[in-house]
């Protein structure tokens, strides 16, 4: 029992690097459960015994490959002991150097981002994955609003203005580096445009950066 409970397991993680790969190369569209069975040297009939299709096949991987930063954000938001503006800078460099280093969170961010086209079945999927990135945006401000609370945030930048810029530099950053890897360096210019960033942010020492 134990043998083919791990053989299922092999099987499963088979069948989605197979699709990572297929995605990669065709898009998540143009991709059929033939194409991803043929990658994966199985049948259709065991990416079903596994997924119920496509869509199901992508969540399973982002959630594969969820960045760790997620629930780091999430504790950091709803522990009014740190300090706001430290943690959320941390978070959100560890996850551009996470990026830079993985090269499978690299591929399959670019699929999310640039392979998915005209979204169709997975339409639904694409929703609740924005939902989620709007509520990151919105952990975003409330860790932004405690640090204005706590009169460490430049009166320059209120809280909500304040997470838009930051969530809109962090995507876009990855969106231009996944575009074209080698117009900079995602570690050292994707970082130092972070760190000017929360530079500014600083109520009292507006030229000077963070240490992390």
């Amino acid at each position: 029992m134990r043998r083919t409970k791990i053989e299922a397991e092999q099987t499963r993680q088979a069948l989605l690097d197979a699709a990572e790969a297929v995605f990669w190369i065709k898009g998540v569209t143009r991709t059929t459960l033939n194409d991803i069975a043929r990658a994966a040297g199985t049948t259709r009939g065991a990416i079903y015994h596994h997924f119920r299709g496509k869509a199901d096949l992508l969540n399973a991987l982002l959630d594969r490959r969820r960045f760790p930063q997620e629930e780091e954000l999430a504790r950091n938001a709803a522990d009014k002991t740190v300090d706001p503006l430290d943690a959320l800078h941390a978070i959100c460099r560890s996850a551009l150097e996470l990026l830079a280093a993985d090269k499978a969170r690299q591929r399959l961010l670019a699929i999310m981002m640039h392979r998915c086209e005209s979204l169709g079945e997975l339409q639904k999927l694409a929703d609740r994955r924005r939902e989620e990135i709007l509520r990151s945006r919105e952990l975003f401000v409330r860790l932004l609003t405690r640090a204005a609370e706590a009169g460490s945030l430049s009166p320059n930048w209120p809280p909500r203005i304040a997470a838009l810029t930051l969530h809109s530099v962090m995507i876009g950053l990855c969106d231009q580096w996944l575009r074209h890897p080698r117009s900079f360096d995602l570690r050292r210019e994707g970082v130092g445009s972070l760190q000017s960033l929360f530079a500014s942010f600083e109520a009292h020492a507006p030229a000077k950066a963070r240490c992390i």
